[in-house]
């Protein structure tokens, strides 16, 4: 699959919340769990026959969106890739952004342009990543308060995609596919014929007027709309604060 980076920006004392995602990624090529792309996934879900590569452009830049929208919605990165995490004058323990790790990977630490060896990862059960020094520091606080700049780079992400992360990508993809005109999701995807109405994340809900030629049209946040669907299958995915 292809690799990308995301950059975390993090502050002195706290992290930062933005976060840029790439779109290219080609997320219709990512394996599900039980083997199908998620292009063929989406197709499925759709009715479209997976060897019917007519409107493939078409649905995969759905899977595009979809996956961006996703990422920003549970904060962190679902596509395995490798990802730069950014920090600055920064004293305690190192509670990675992303999870789950990649901990076949060794974590690469640059501070002030030099590399740094000798961290790895300490996991938790329950969703967070820290980033130590070997074993026997594993407890202690990283102290990094005497660098201008420290970036950790690790992948995350996942590769198989769970069958329930799948299905919410489908989800909003579908309804991205379907509000240009090209056919009904099925039941359960959020939408019957034009899209009546998106949950917003931080926003809220926007209803469409289906009577009006602009019913797919309505305002839209900076990262996408999610389907009431996905949200419930996206909810246990959502990053955990340390």
């Amino acid at each position: 699959h292809s690799v990308a980076h995301i950059a975390i920006e993090l502050g002195t004392a706290r992290r930062s919340n933005t976060v840029e995602f790439s779109l290219m990624i080609g997320w219709g090529a990512l394996l599900v769990e039980g083997g199908d792309t998620l292009l063929d996934t989406l197709k499925i879900y759709l009715g479209i026959d997976v060897a019917d590569a007519t409107n493939d452009a078409e649905l995969n830049r759905a899977l595009d969106l979809s996956g961006e929208t996703c990422e920003r919605y549970i904060d962190r990165v679902i596509a395995k890739r490798s990802v730069d995490e950014f920090f600055q004058s920064y004293f305690g323990r190192v509670t990675l952004h992303n999870y789950p790790v990649d901990t076949t990977v060794d974590p690469v630490v640059t501070v002030d342009d030099v590399t740094d060896t000798g961290y790895s990862f300490f996991l938790q059960r329950w969703g967070l990543a820290h980033l130590t020094r070997q074993p026997s520091q594993r407890d202690q606080p990283l102290d990094w308060r005497n660098y201008q700049q420290v970036i950790v780079k690790y992948t995350t992400g996942y590769d198989p995609l769970p069958v329930d992360l799948a299905q919410a990508l489908v989800y909003v993809a579908a309804d991205y596919y379907t509000s240009e005109g090209r056919g009904t999701p099925p039941g359960g995807g959020g939408g019957s014929g034009e899209i009546k109405s998106m949950s917003i994340y931080d926003v809220g809900s926007i209803s469409y007027d289906v009577g009006s030629s602009s019913s797919s049209g309505g305002t839209i946040s900076s990262f996408g709309v999610i389907n009431e669907a996905a949200t419930h299958l996206l909810s246990k995915y959502k990053r955990l604060s340390a």
